[in-house]
C-alpha cells in the first residue's frame, strides 16, 4: 500500500533538473511523477520512479542529496466532494497532511493524488476501511 518516493535536494540553478532527468534516463530509471517545490536558492524533487533504490544510488554518486520516503497514492471517486472527504477523514483522524501532488497513470484514467501524512502508517487503513481506493502502484 505504501509507495516508495524519490526526495531529492537541488540547487535552484539553470540545468540540475535536466541533469536529474538526464541521469535516469540514462540508466532507464522510469519517472511516473514529478513535482518540484523551490525557494530562491533550492529545490525539493519528489518523483515517483521505476527503481529508487537504483535512482538514489546514481544520484548520490553524482552528488545529489537524495533519499526514500514512504507515500501514498489514492484514486478519488469521479464525483464532486470526494477528495475533500478524503482530506476529512484525515484531519477527523488527528493527522496532518505534510503535502500532496496529483498525476495521471496513464491516458484517459482519472489521477492519482499522492499523499503524506505524518502518520503515513496509519494513513492507509484509514481510508481503505472508508472505502477510497488506495493504489498500490507496480513499477
Amino acid at each position: 500500500m505504501l509507495i516508495r518516493q524519490l526526495s531529492v535536494f537541488m540547487p535552484n540553478q539553470k540545468g540540475h533538473l535536466a541533469r536529474f532527468t538526464g541521469l535516469l534516463k540514462d540508466h532507464a530509471i522510469d519517472i511516473r511523477a514529478l513535482v518540484c517545490f523551490d525557494t530562491a536558492e533550492y529545490g525539493i524533487l519528489r518523483a515517483i520512479v521505476s527503481d529508487p533504490e537504483r535512482a538514489v544510488e546514481i544520484l548520490t554518486e553524482e552528488g545529489f542529496v537524495a533519499k526514500i520516503s514512504q507515500v501514498l497514492a489514492v484514486e478519488p471517486e469521479d464525483r464532486t466532494g470526494s477528495l475533500h472527504e478524503i482530506f476529512r477523514l484525515i484531519a477527523d483522524a488527528g493527522q496532518n497532511v505534510d503535502y500532496m501532488y496529483s498525476f495521471v497513470p496513464t491516458q484517459g484514467a482519472m489521477p492519482y493524488f499522492v499523499i503524506k501524512t505524518d502518520d503515513i502508517e496509519k494513513t492507509g487503513p484509514l481510508l481503505k476501511a472508508a472505502g477510497v481506493k488506495v493504489i498500490d502502484l507496480e513499477l
